[in-house]
């Protein structure tokens, strides 16, 4: 077989003459698959002649790794059993599950890594204990999807994740690997995945009318057109076909349904999932000899959402199930800027790779981007210093944002009308976030740990998913209710050079027992002299009902008396909360995050949360006003 050399990685399919994008983009039919196509492919010599090159001390420290995994008798390790299947279905838990696939998967990265830099065998014998593991498995679905599996949804995220992992291994030791294990190796892969795949129309597919299609989508998608690239010429041309012609269907379910401002209504962390998964997908498509056309502006906008979400440091806008920190590997950045020609992203994909220190860890994240990493290494050490624009509306998802400074000394601000119903979406119309100098001052608490519960009827019985744990009213009484139809009305939105506003009307967000005929909210931010109003009026069916305001906070605010609160962050800069107090009551209110996942989001062991109380609600129009600013 000819040589197959360098794929992963160049990322540079052009998108220069896309046809006008319609939300039913047609299919380019026109096959060129060949055995000599399907690449090309990185390399095991290629691979480690980029290794190579890497600094000394992060050589060492990928031997270091793999020393310690390969003096692991792999036989005495505890395997997935039945019970890290039953826990999930008892305790609602996923973790005695997950922290023994995730351990496998890392540990087998880290010998494959070390031995495509030593290419010596040294690290052989355990690679293939840990292949015997998967293949051994019963099942490679995740607990939380087996149920999927009864009603066809035979391959899930971790299904995809260990294919991906297990096909690196074939494509690089094949010649160095038992036969047997070769060919087992093969064998499970193409009958849980390739054969599964062609045979079942699953639901993130997306050829269900009327499905949300999500960032499972291009996550699969990639990662089964990966691996069978991996494979080559240990699966049959049939299949190959059949594969790329599917995926070249289901990928158009996604991008038909995605929003054509680029906006991703899951969050940045679900963009991580989704759209690089989406830019690599093209790349392994025309290194495979196919072609598929989607608009440029699309795909721009798209990748250009994740600058515009970050804030500082690990910081990014959440909202939903969103986390607010978020690691992002910048290869998956830099190639899709590459590909795309952005110098905007590109200089942003090099400040993300400064800021996580890419250059000491560029094996972090999964075997491919970690291969990606080393492979552009020293583009990735280039200088960047982003850009950032001023105001940002998202008419899609009706978030706006603002940047009173692109320097961090003012406020980062967003706000969100949407509705209850998207995926991955919390009880938050209306909700909004604000940082000072680059630190969190009003937050949205984001995920907690995903348990059973969390995907059940019983979700929005979780604090960090309920609207009075977010930064919106409780009108007379009532909160906000789950649904599609639970959702914001009548957007404006407006920004110049000094100001942004943005207003949205709460009232169809809530049921009908808040009694109330409309409820706007106003925000107003400006850019000059950091400041943030916010203006709720509301038309009240009812006099006496207990209307208050909600606001989420990061450190503990000193009220005064006078109607002030002031509120420190991290680097003791302080920010001032001015309302009326003959028209509000103030209640500081101490919120213990009993979740692990926010305690780590957050670092902490409390949050508060601010009651601001009507004193007083009559039948007719209601008007408060409060105002934010740094001192």
């Amino acid at each position: 077989m000819k040589k197959i050399v360098f794929l992963v990685i160049s990322l540079l399919f052009v998108y220069l003459e896309p046809f006008a994008f319609t939300r039913e983009n047609s299919l380019n039919d026109s096959f060129r698959l060949g055995k000599d196509e399907l690449g090309p492919l990185i390399s095991l010599a290629e691979l480690n002649s980029k290794m190579s090159q890497l600094p000394e001390s992060v050589k060492k420290s990928i031997v270091n790794d793999a020393d310690k995994v390969n003096n692991i008798s792999v036989s005495t390790l505890k395997a997935i059993s039945a019970s890290s299947y039953s826990d999930y279905q008892t305790l609602g838990t996923r973790s005695s599950y997950d922290d023994i696939n995730n351990d496998d998967l890392t540990n087998l990265k880290k010998l494959l890594l070390a031995e495509v830099l030593q290419n010596n065998g040294r690290y052989i014998s355990n690679i293939v204990a840990f292949c015997q593991r998967f293949i051994n498995r019963k099942t490679w679905v995740m607990p939380a999807h087996v149920s999927k599996v009864e009603k066809g949804d035979a391959i899930d995220l971790g299904a995809v994740d260990i294919s991906e992992t297990l096909s690196w291994v074939v494509h690089l030791f094949k010649s160095k690997l038992p036969k047997q294990t070769v060919s087992a190796l093969v064998k499970e892969l193409d009958s849980r995945i390739f054969q599964n795949y062609i045979s079942k129309d699953m639901t993130w597919m997306g050829f269900n009318k009327g499905t949300q299609v999500g960032n499972w989508n291009p996550w699969c998608n990639y990662k089964i057109t990966l691996s069978l690239s991996l494979l080559d010429d240990n699966i049959s041309e049939s299949t190959k076909k059949a594969v790329f012609e599917k995926s070249k269907r289901s990928i158009l379910s996604f991008v038909n349904q995605y929003n054509v401002d680029g906006y991703n209504s899951e969050g940045p962390v679900y963009w991580q999932q989704s759209i690089p998964n989406l830019f690599k997908y093209l790349d392994v498509l025309k290194a495979g000899g196919y072609s598929l056309s989607i608009d440029k502006s699309l795909l721009q906008k798209s990748l250009q959402y994740i600058q515009n979400m970050y804030i500082s440091g690990e910081y990014f806008v959440n909202f939903g199930d969103a986390s607010p920190r978020v690691y992002f590997f910048p290869v998956d950045v830099y190639m899709a800027s590459k590909g795309l020609n952005d110098q905007k992203m590109l200089s942003f994909s090099f400040f993300l790779s400064q800021r996580n220190n890419v250059s000491t860890k560029p094996t972090r994240g999964t075997i491919t981007q970690a291969i990606n990493t080393i492979i552009h290494y020293q583009d990735l050490n280039s200088k960047g210093t982003p850009s950032f624009k001023r105001g940002i509306y998202y008419s899609s998802g009706q978030v706006a944002l603002a940047r009173t400074y692109e320097n961090n000394k003012g406020f980062i601000f967003a706000a969100k009308g949407g509705n209850n119903g998207d995926n991955h979406s919390h009880n938050d119309v209306g909700s909004f976030v604000l940082y000072y100098q680059g630190y969190p001052v009003f937050i949205d608490l984001g995920t907690g740990t995903y348990t059973k519960q969390y995907f059940s009827t019983g979700r929005h019985n979780l604090m960090a998913t309920q609207s009075q744990y977010h930064n919106v009213p409780q009108i007379n009484g009532t909160d906000q209710r789950q649904g599609s139809n639970f959702v914001g009305v009548n957007p404006e939105y407006s920004s110049n050079e000094n100001n942004m506003k943005f207003s949205i009307d709460l009232q169809k967000a809530y049921p009908k027992e808040a009694m109330v005929n409309s409820y706007k909210r106003v925000y107003s931010v400006s850019y000059l002299n950091p400041q943030l109003t916010i203006t709720d009026r509301f038309d009240s069916k009812k006099s006496g009902g207990k209307t208050e305001l909600f606001f989420m906070c990061i450190n503990k605010p000193e009220l005064n008396g006078n109607g002030e609160m002031i509120l420190s962050i991290e680097n003791k800069a302080k920010i001032v909360m001015n309302y009326n107090k003959d028209k509000f009551r103030p209640v500081i209110e101490e919120v213990k995050l009993n979740d692990n996942t926010l305690r780590k989001n957050w670092g902490r062991e409390v949050v508060y949360r601010i009651h601001l109380q009507f004193i007083k609600v009559s039948s007719g129009i209601n008007e408060g006003v409060i105002t934010i600013k740094g001192l």
